[in-house]
């Protein structure tokens, strides 16, 4: 199968067969010239004169699009197929980013913006002298410069764009990182304060259970002074009464009457 140059995750239709036209297929054989051999493969209008090329590009993309079940990825330096998207919203723009100081591509996509070619730029930094440069500039004329302006500033602001968005990612992963530690510390405060609620709840049923013991002791030893304190007092009493039982019982103090005795002389 294709391997898919992008980073996961990523999903894409499945597809019954794959066309592509790439490279130079003229062929002196077949007298075939580049346009003709790329015709004969699906018909972009590739190595011919760019009005005619690009008007034929514009129409076979456009019964790509009407037809509806074609996914196309074509590549062009026509500036009409890249207002297409402007007309029709089928089509998107898109372009691989370069970077003219090293002169190479970075092969990072950049969606929405369509792609401008650096060929004077590129010749400039390769050494071809300079009034060929400037004529060249002069004749693409102020239009093409204005547009390439304009492509410039908007990969620009889709650069910036980029970069904006992976540090809204960077903050939005900071603040999940932040939420979840919340969470956590929320979490262990909730499952401290229940932990201290239990301990307190242990401490205050061992010192009911230690009170209760200590009551129920005290409790019955006083019982027990109670017990002991009467049966003392019984055994007392018991003792004054046998005591008292020992002495007998007192004589009692009654006075005899006296009898008068008469003496009859």
């Amino acid at each position: 199968g294709l391997y898919i140059l992008a980073s996961e995750p990523v999903k894409i239709p499945w597809f019954d067969a794959v066309y592509a036209d790439i490279g130079d297929e003229q062929s002196l054989t077949q007298s075939l010239s580049t346009f003709s051999g790329h015709l004969k493969q699906i018909g972009v209008g590739a190595g011919t004169n760019p009005l005619e090329g690009a008007a034929l590009g514009m129409s076979l993309l456009g019964s790509f699009a009407e037809a509806g079940s074609f996914l196309t990825l074509a590549t062009t330096h026509h500036g009409e197929l890249k207002t297409l998207k402007y007309s029709n919203d089928s089509f998107e723009n898109a372009c691989v980013e370069f970077d003219e100081e090293n002169l190479k591509p970075t092969f990072r996509i950049l969606w929405g913006i369509p792609g401008r070619s650096n060929a004077i730029n590129i010749a400039e930094r390769l050494g071809l002298p300079l009034d060929i440069i400037e004529s060249s500039r002069h004749l693409l004329g102020t239009a093409g410069a204005e547009i390439n302006a304009l492509i410039m500033d908007m990969e620009k602001f889709k650069q910036e764009y980029h970069e904006q968005l992976q540090q809204a990612q960077h903050y939005l992963m900071q603040s999940k990182e932040l939420h979840n530690d919340l969470e956590v510390a929320q979490k262990s405060i909730v499952d401290h304060g229940i932990a201290q609620r239990k301990r307190k709840s242990r401490v205050v049923s061992e010192y009911a259970v230690m009170a209760r013991s200590i009551i129920h002791k005290k409790f019955q030893q006083y019982r027990e002074s109670a017990v002991a304190q009467r049966v003392l007092e019984e055994e007392k009493a018991a003792e004054k009464a046998k005591s008292e039982g020992a002495k007998g019982p007192e004589p009692a103090s009654t006075s005899a009457p006296k009898k008068t005795q008469n003496t009859n002389s």
